[in-house]
């Protein structure tokens, strides 16, 4: 049997909680998913959401 899966690369639609370490644990999800964090994939997200 083959299950049709969604690949495991796919995490636009799950629901993970992440935490900026350097905002004292601040709930940063929103910011990331919105499309703040990942403009560039080069810099960490942190770095883009702090220079804001």
């Amino acid at each position: 049997h083959t299950a049709q899966q969604p690949p495991p690369t796919k995490r636009v639609k799950k629901t993970i909680r992440i935490r900026d370490p350097n905002q004292d644990g601040k709930d940063i999800t929103e910011e990331i998913m919105s499309g703040v964090g990942i403009s560039q994939n080069t810099s960490p997200p942190t770095a883009h959401i702090k220079a804001l």
